[in-house]
């Protein structure tokens, strides 16, 4: 047997208080007499209840002891069998249409009234949409954590697929689950299992989707795009340099949306640069920032004998380059040039240039080159002339003439290494044109190892990548919360809010700004959003015909207790009591 409200049991201390009351119940004693005028006309009063008195067990008193058991039962939702508690498995559109103004508040309140249509003792999880899906509240929590979540969600992720969320929905309620999706656009095949509600309330919205500093002679510009989607009201664009607005200018797109592009002065040496447009129906995508992109070089460690350098040219290689620096540390350097092979730091490209064993031999073009390699990009090698020795050079290979293996790349278990087969003082490979083109793209192959961000620049989904030597590092979000950690030196996140992130040592030093921004037309159009209700194609499920409903038995006791208390009313009518 099952209780629903088992609170409602309670009401059995009735048995106790009507028993208390037949026990301390006097009645006055019968007389009989030859006529009542004898008998003086004031009444006889009683002083019942002061001392206790036999238990007269009449029909009235178990009749009212049973009205006290009934009424109990109904109260406490009595009933036979298991009553599962219903698990309602809600799944949010986490995109950033469902954050719009009107669509927001329909949301909230569909949430509401799922929470309301909850009981105490039933549970609720909430999963949420996504690049990869995610569940924000339980499983299996208590309803009022639903209004928790309703009361803080905000939605603000680019374009998704909603399946990986509603296979995950799907796993957490089972069998006896029931599913709710919150959208604001049409499911392309819902299912038969889960109940659709779409919230969105179609409005006009403009969006900033590009942004761009360009170098001026007496003042920088920024250009800006800014696109409309349906018809949005005139505003003004405004431009904050540093916390101090310097540019406010009237905004305004074509009827029925459009694109304008705008181009501002801008004050040379602006750090950080924030952009933002009129509030409309979509916030996320209204503002923009510009941070300063700090130089990326790449340090190099050149560890070869000076008569080798000599022959390989680098002096006249990297006075011609830019982007780099010198690194007399092989430790902190991302690239190593050696005439030995050794091993290579975490990171790093060691670089190693010396003839294999054998008889040295040259070699001309054509060679076989693998231009999928990034190092390779642009070279040709037409009429190098390539020295090699005879022997053979293990790794992915590069660049081959035939069986002999010229350059090729072996990965290490921290770094990689490039081993040049070549005799610099023959052939003229040094001093063709693809000797400089090579350098250059080693510098950039080595780039993204140099410590900092890999970017400062990002779109909402992005990864933020920040690379340290080993330092423990924390990354600071919009709003000052510490979103991640990492102690060995490599912090990568994603971002999902727009706003400016910093990256920070572990004693609060900042290292680093981020800037991310929502760009997604497909977000940034609400034309296009629905309301609708959409209920589950099946009538009913395993769930709802394992899961008792205590009505039926809640209407059998308030029939037998109706009946019993008439019972009791026409035993004490007939004076039976």
């Amino acid at each position: 047997m099952t209780f629903a409200a088992p609170f409602g049991l309670l009401a059995l201390l009735a048995v106790p208080a009507i028993v208390a009351l037949h026990l301390f119940r006097r009645r006055l004693a019968e007389r009989r007499v030859a006529g009542a005028f004898l008998f003086p006309a004031t009444p006889v009063a009683s002083d019942g209840g002061r001392r206790r008195a036999s238990l007269v067990r009449s029909p009235s008193f178990w009749l009212e002891l049973l009205a006290a058991l009934l009424l109990s039962l109904w109260l406490s939702g009595f009933t036979f069998g298991d009553l599962l508690p219903r698990h309602v498995v809600v799944l949010v559109d986490d995109s950033a249409s469902m954050g719009a103004n009107g669509t927001r508040a329909v949301a909230a309140t569909e949430l509401g009234a799922i929470a309301d249509g909850l009981g105490v003792a039933d549970e609720v999880t909430v999963v949420r949409s996504g690049t990869v899906a995610e569940v924000a509240l339980g499983p299996r929590a208590r309803p009022d954590g639903l209004r928790a979540f309703a009361a803080n969600w905000q939605p603000n992720a680019t374009a998704h697929a909603l399946q990986p969320a509603i296979d995950l929905a799907r796993d957490l309620a089972g069998s006896h689950g029931e599913i709710v999706v919150l959208t604001d656009r049409e499911l392309a095949d819902p299912g038969e299992d889960l109940r659709a509600i779409g919230c969105g309330v179609a409005a006009g919205n403009a969006a900033i989707t590009a942004l761009q500093r360009l170098p001026g002679e007496a003042a920088d510009r920024l250009q800006v795009r800014v696109v409309g989607y349906g018809e949005v009201a005139r505003g003004e664009l405004a431009v904050s340099v540093d916390g101090r607005e310097v540019a406010r200018t009237p905004l305004s797109l074509p009827a029925g949306g459009g694109e304008r592009r705008l181009e501002l002065p801008l004050p040379r040496g602006a750090e950080r640069v924030r952009v933002a447009l009129p509030p409309d129906a979509l916030a996320v995508d209204d503002v923009a920032w510009l941070l300063p992109e700090p130089p990326r070089t790449v340090a190099v460690c050149d560890r070869l004998p000076t008569a080798r350098r000599e022959a390989l040219q680098l002096h006249r290689v990297f006075a011609a380059l830019s982007g780099w620096r010198d690194e007399p540390d092989p430790a902190k350097a991302q690239v190593v040039l050696r005439e030995r092979a050794q091993s290579p730091a975490r990171d790093q490209i060691e670089v190693v240039f010396a003839a294999s064993p054998g008889a040295v031999r040259g070699h001309t073009a054509p060679f076989v080159v693998d231009r999928s390699h990034p190092l390779l990009a642009g070279a040709t090698f037409d009429g190098v002339a390539w020295q090699a020795g005879g022997g053979a050079i293990d790794g992915r290979v590069l660049v081959a003439k035939g069986a002999q293996v010229l350059l090729a790349e072996q990965v290490t278990a921290r770094g990689r290494r490039l081993r040049f087969d070549l005799d610099p003082s023959r052939g003229n490979l040094v001093r063709a044109p693809d000797w400089p083109i090579l350098f250059a793209n080693l510098l950039e192959l080595a780039r993204p190892n140099v410590p900092g961000c890999r970017a400062h620049h990002l779109r909402v989904g992005d990864e933020l990548v920040y690379r340290a030597r080993g330092e423990p590092l924390l990354l600071v979000g919009p709003d000052d919360a510490v979103l991640a950690e990492a102690r060995t030196g490599e912090l990568a996140q994603v971002v999902r809010s727009p706003g400016i992130y910093s990256v920070r040592a572990a004693n609060g030093e900042q290292l680093a700004e981020v800037a991310v921004r929502f760009v997604d037309q497909r977000e940034s159009d609400l034309r296009g959003v629905r309301r609708f209700d959409r209920a589950p194609r099946a009538l009913s499920t395993r769930a709802a015909a394992e899961r008792l409903d205590p009505a039926p038995m809640r209407r059998l006791l308030a029939v037998l207790l109706v009946l019993v208390v008439l019972a009791d009313w026409w035993v004490l009518r007939r004076g039976q009591a």
